[in-house]
């Protein structure tokens, strides 16, 4: 086709790079949060089958891939450390984002329990009446 370009390559590609390797999951996912945080797309990359068999993640690891072109502030963002004014706006927010506490449910009262058995019986016996013909 005339548009495609003449190395293959599709219009819209961009050049990822494995920026870090974790041992698991977890890490993984905090950096990925740390980055998308401040705007840097990124991504999980782990050979575990979607991670139902995470033991296959320790010869590869768990990548953390990244367009090319974000790599220089990415490495800048994962290599400093948070201050403990940061960490504790984080903390802040994420006791402020907590949903409500909610009040105890309501105990289910005596005649509600003796209801229920009454219309399972019931049924019960209708269920026999209109099929056991």
């Amino acid at each position: 086709m005339a548009s495609e370009p003449k190395d293959g390559s599709s219009h819209d590609e961009e050049k990822t790079v494995t920026i870090r390797t974790f041992s698991n999951h977890d890490a993984a996912n905090i950096a990925r949060s740390n980055l998308e945080a401040h705007g840097i797309q990124c991504w999980v990359n782990a050979d575990d089958c979607g991670g139902w068999y995470t033991n296959l993640t320790a010869p590869g690891g768990v990548r953390l891939v990244i367009n090319a072109s974000d790599a220089a502030v990415a490495l800048a963002l994962l290599n400093t450390e948070a201050s403990a004014t940061e960490i504790n706006q984080i903390e802040t927010e994420a006791v402020a984002s907590l949903p409500p506490k909610t009040g105890r449910l309501n105990e289910v009262s005596w005649l509600q329990i003796i209801c229920g058995m009454v219309m399972g019986v019931i049924l019960c016996l209708l269920y026999q009446l209109l099929w056991s013909t």
